[in-house]
């Protein structure tokens, strides 16, 4: 008996925590980096009215970026859906079923990254992993560079294995940026410092809180920056005038060098060393022999 029981054991799929059907799903979706709150807003109603078309769907609540204070920071293009299920019995589809036919759906939307959990199963992968999903490989190195076709490549070896579902890299790149350079010798020239320079972009562009209006039942802050249309115009950004010593206004223009770029949304560390983490699920078979 113990002899044969050691012999199936060979043949049994390999699991850390047995797949349950919870009753919910956690759905998350990534846009592109420079997708805006609005934007960003707008297509989350539209996969909100997706799930609610599923005949096993009771209700759908969303949150949209997440502020700076919280436990798990993340930028306005991330959305997150708790979707709640009716009860086992009354549903003539399981979790992997409803997920496949979601999966479908979303994958009509193009530039739209998303990855399927359920909430057990999510707080166990996060407490474990600090990540979401059921698998999570971790690149590490100083060079993002190197570490972005490293995780390529890693990304088209697991996209080639039975079984995989929402394969997903962890987003890093991509993010426009407005690389302004300022000439010490022409700041010199005119006598103005860089530190009066720097406080103008900084206002014009992320802003300076004024003043406080007080009401009744709430206090509001006063921020003085640029327009958004401006902010987001490179002309009108080089465009800025520069109050000299002697009275004289310069635009920035003439004070720096102004390009526009692409660079890193954000650097992710573990241990101090830099990471990136590619992820996924597995679907139709155990986690272990989809490792090996």
């Amino acid at each position: 008996l113990i002899l044969g029981a050691a012999v199936a054991h060979t043949f049994l799929g390999k699991e850390f925590v047995p797949p349950l059907d919870e009753g919910a799903i956690m759905a998350s979706t990534v846009m592109l980096p420079e997708t805006s709150l609005k934007e960003s807003v707008k297509m989350g109603t539209k996969i909100e009215k997706i799930f609610m078309s599923f005949p096993e769907v009771i209700s759908v609540s969303r949150t949209t970026g997440t502020a700076e204070a919280s436990e798990h920071v993340h930028p306005v293009n991330h959305s997150h859906y708790n979707i709640e299920l009716l009860p086992r019995e009354k549903r003539k589809r399981d979790y992997d079923e409803i997920t496949e036919a979601m999966r479908k759906e979303l994958d009509k939307i193009p530039g739209v990254a998303y990855i399927f959990e359920q909430p057990i199963a999510n707080k166990l992968a996060e407490m474990l992993t600090g990540t979401e999903g059921q698998l999570s490989v971790k690149l590490f190195g100083q060079d993002l560079d190197i570490l972005n076709e490293k995780i390529e490549e890693v990304r088209n070896v697991m996209a080639e294995v039975e079984g995989v579902a929402d394969l997903q890299v962890e987003q890093t790149t991509g993010i426009p940026q407005l690389i302004i350079k300022l000439n010490r010798e022409k700041l010199a020239r005119y006598g103005i410092s860089v530190s009066n320079v720097a406080e103008i972009i900084e206002i014009a562009l992320n802003g300076i809180e004024a003043t406080d209006v007080y009401e009744p039942d709430r206090i509001t802050s006063v921020l003085i920056r640029l327009p958004e249309k401006y902010r987001n115009d490179e002309e009108a950004i080089k465009n800025l005038l520069v109050d000299a010593p002697n009275g004289e206004r310069i635009p920035l223009s003439q004070l720096a060098d102004i390009s526009k770029s692409e660079g890193p949304q954000t650097i992710f560390r573990e241990n101090l060393m830099r990471r990136k983490i590619i992820l996924c699920n597995v679907v139709k078979r155990d986690i272990g022999s989809f490792v090996k």
